[in-house]
């Protein structure tokens, strides 16, 4: 059952992770059907240990696909001050407490993480998508995100701490807003997405470290991570693709009959 599990983990965080689906949204809702149809609760954030590796196999993944835009950081000082500051509102949401009880927005938002909100949250992604799609015009090539559209950019990337709200998605209409052409707001949004993913990756390695107790089986949690590997290559290629034949909007009809499914569950369906 762990190897199954393993399996089935990597492949839906290899692929959520990049494809502008909402991973987490993905996660609250699937938690909340094996929930409603076994009866007893599921928390995905039980695996703490396994959740590190499934975020470091996807961040392999970033790694290889864009190697030479990463490699180019070095002649870019301008690019890596961008990528910096799209960072630092995420920062300020997910480390700055606001309350005496040193709770950030990021534990609010994920304290309020149902499938109900999960839902509103696609239907957000799929007017980003559709927005997106509209300003896919061509445009003169950038030789450096600017400090102001990087900042644009990073406060998108806050929006998907709601659970449902695509971090990709959001990112790269948030870069095509500010006037970014298509290949260059894809390629900025997984730049960022780096320090994003480890950052997110070294929280939940605190938190493992922090219950003793837990047991680790090793060989799934390597399997997990070479799945979520394989399969976030894959999810990027699919993305970059799409992107480059002006295809975003595609992900809107996922987004938004899901949201709606998801919905109307939650309103109609007696619990």
């Amino acid at each position: 059952m762990e190897y199954l599990e393993a399996i089935i983990l990597g492949v839906v965080q290899g692929l959520t992770e990049f494809l502008p689906v909402s991973s987490s949204g993905h996660l609250v809702i699937s938690s909340a059907v094996i929930e409603r149809f076994t009866g007893v609760p599921h928390d995905p954030e039980q695996n703490l240990v396994m959740i590190v590796a499934l975020h470091l196999g996807t961040l392999g993944s970033i790694f290889v696909y864009f190697f030479r835009d990463i490699l180019q950081l070095r002649t870019h000082p301008k690019t890596v001050l961008g990528i910096v500051v799209a960072t630092l509102p995420l920062l300020a949401v997910a480390l700055v407490p606001i309350d005496g009880k040193g709770e950030t927005l990021k534990d609010l938002f994920e304290l309020t993480n149902t499938p109900l909100r999960a839902g509103y949250g696609l239907l957000v992604t799929t007017v980003l998508l559709i927005l997106g799609h509209s300003l896919m015009r061509e445009r003169d090539e950038l030789r450096a995100v600017d400090i102001r559209q990087a900042g644009i950019v990073g406060l998108f990337q806050t929006i998907a701490l709601a659970a449902g709200v695509s971090r990709s998605g959001s990112t790269i209409v948030g870069g095509l807003v500010t006037g970014m052409r298509r290949e260059t707001a894809t390629t900025f949004s997984f730049l960022i997405a780096i320090p994003a993913i480890l950052g997110a990756a070294v929280l939940k390695a605190k938190d493992a470290y922090e219950q003793p107790e837990l047991q680790i089986s090793y060989l799934p949690i390597l399997l997990g991570m070479a799945i979520a590997f394989v399969t976030g290559l894959v999810a990027l290629k699919i993305l970059v693709g799409m992107i480059s034949r002006q295809k975003l909007h595609w992900f809107a009809w996922y987004c938004g009959a899901l949201a709606v499914l998801t919905i109307g569950w939650q309103l109609l369906v007696p619990r």
